[in-house]
């Protein structure tokens, strides 16, 4: 079965399209070492998104000594990309009434509806490339009659000089994590604080094939989940109006390039979600998300040598995995 591949790096575009070719990536003037505390800017700690993508202060200060046209990102693991440059900013939200979070699906309408949003709200982005050594980036927030807006951020896989590069062919499927301040901001919420650890930068598995260590069921219950090396799925959900519950399977699955003893190959990993969503009891109409939970102890840029440090062979339990490594959780509600 075909899988939906939603088109996030689309509103990307689009917000390229309203920027002159001219316009380059910040320059030092937009970047500062002390939080802003102007009631008409917001600040975002750029360090602690960038350590959840894998960089390391000795990255960033590496990439410095050696010029910026030298910036090179962590390596890519098995089960991690390298984010090359991050887009930042405020996105006036009037296609809906709740903010976007972590599990909103971005299906065909939602994307068409942020697309709208982004348009409107482009003087509110920044971009950066990484490394950067710079502790804090400030940018403008929306007036006071804009309405709802929140704090987006996202990652894409190449160095981008002008947000015009997004519109660029080779670049389609660029946008590889995305993370959203998960509430509604007004100015009367902007003051002297740091955004940073409430920003939980997710990688973007519904939007592009290429981004390793996803594993999560597609939004049509009836699509085939996405599933790509290397992860470890130590477990399914399902919710319903009565609660949420664990579904049945042999867990942890461990997901790898390519088949062997005690590991499967994404192709089969996904047969084996769909016998896990086929198995639930409940009525799939009666569903309204599925949760796949997942470790990635292939993540040698991120991830305590605790749980790098495990072998395929002597994973006999989830909590063999869980113990020692982040647990990651990919929701996506159900459209039946």
């Amino acid at each position: 079965m075909k899988n939906k591949r939603l088109d996030f790096t689309t509103a990307m575009k689009m917000i390229g399209i309203v920027f002159t070719a001219g316009l380059i990536v910040l320059g030092c003037k937009q970047f500062n070492d002390d939080p802003a505390e102007r009631s008409d800017t917001i600040t975002v700690d750029v360090q602690k998104i960038q350590n959840q993508l894998g960089y390391t202060k000795a990255d960033a200060v590496k990439s410095q000594n050696s010029g910026s046209s030298n910036i090179s990102p962590p390596t890519d693991t098995d089960a991690s990309n390298a984010v090359r440059s991050i887009l930042i900013g405020a996105m006036v939200v009037t296609s809906r009434s709740t903010p976007y979070t972590s599990t909103t699906a971005l299906t065909e309408a939602e994307v068409e509806n942020m697309e709208d949003d982004l348009l409107n709200s482009v003087n509110y982005f920044k971009m950066i490339n990484l490394p950067t050594t710079s502790t804090y980036l400030t940018f403008d927030v929306p007036p006071e009659t804009a309405g709802n807006w929140q704090v987006v951020a996202v990652g894409l896989d190449f160095d981008i000089s002008v947000f015009d590069d997004l519109s660029k062919e080779e670049h389609d499927g660029a946008v590889i994590y995305a993370g959203f301040v998960e509430r509604f901001f007004t100015r009367n919420d902007v003051g002297d604080g740091v955004l940073g650890d409430d920003l939980l930068m997710k990688r973007a598995c519904l939007n592009s094939e290429t981004v390793k260590g996803c594993a999560t069921y597609n939004v049509d219950i009836n699509d085939d989940p996405v599933v790509t090396a290397a992860v470890e799925i130590v477990g399914v959900q399902y919710t319903t109006s009565s609660g949420t519950e664990d579904a049945s399977g042999d867990f942890p699955i461990l997901v790898r390039s390519s088949s062997g003893t005690g590991v499967l190959s994404p192709s089969e990993a996904i047969e084996e979600l769909i016998g896990i969503r086929d198995a639930i009891t409940v009525d799939p109409a009666e569903i309204i998300s599925l949760t796949v939970l997942t470790t990635h102890m292939k993540n040698t840029s991120l991830e305590s040598s605790a749980c790098t440090s495990l072998l395929d062979a002597n994973i006999d339990t989830t909590s063999d995995l869980t113990s020692v490594c982040d647990t990651q959780e990919y929701t996506v509600p159900i459209v039946n």
